[in-house]
């Protein structure tokens, strides 16, 4: 066989493996939104979060327990967490963490935080995130190794700035940044 035949059947066969990982995030902070409504600029819209192009792909893999690659039908994932603030839920959509496991729910998820406000009283509110612009959901997402906020346990975790941020007390987290996927991890100081 023509070692040219055999290079272009390579790059043709080898396009699929390549444009499979195109995705704008890790697959992980990923979501369906195949059933989102298109714009007439190309954008598309789910669950109330504008998505632009270059924040979603269309790809032909899923993964099994988020560790096992398999291929299938085309469809839509978009990047939620390049768009706005992700809060990371353990549980699948339709259920809530409940005495340390995932239960169904009828009603429709409330997320009640306190916030700060960046005004000159320094006042504050009662917030619900599902609610707010500013904030996007990843749902039945694997936590084992992320932070857990649990204002009921730990009254550090009822707070946060209305710009996102956490108010936490500095002796008692530090904040450890990872290199690989730029984000940060609090762990308390013994």
């Amino acid at each position: 066989m023509n070692p040219r035949y055999v290079c272009a059947f390579l790059v043709v066969f080898g396009v699929r493996g390549i444009s499979g990982d195109s995705l704008p995030c890790d697959f992980i902070d990923s979501v369906n939104i195949t059933d989102g409504v298109r714009d007439s600029a190309g954008n598309i819209i789910h669950n109330n979060i504008l998505y632009k192009p270059k924040y979603f792909r269309t790809i032909d893999y899923d993964y099994e327990h988020f560790s096992r690659k398999k291929f299938v039908a085309e469809y839509i994932r978009g990047c939620p967490c390049a768009v706005r603030l992700c809060i990371r839920m353990c549980c699948p959509y339709g259920t809530v963490f409940f005495q340390r496991k995932c239960v169904p729910t009828e009603g429709q998820l409330v997320v009640n935080v306190n916030t700060t406000l960046y005004n000159s009283n320094r006042s504050s509110e009662v917030v619900d995130l599902t609610q707010n612009q500013m904030y996007g959901f990843l749902y039945g997402k694997p936590c084992e190794s992320v932070y857990q906020l649990d204002p009921e346990n730990s009254p550090e975790d009822e707070w946060i700035f209305a710009r996102g941020q956490m108010g936490i007390e500095p002796r008692t987290f530090r904040l450890q940044s990872e290199q690989r996927n730029h984000s940060a991890t609090a762990t308390p100081n013994v």
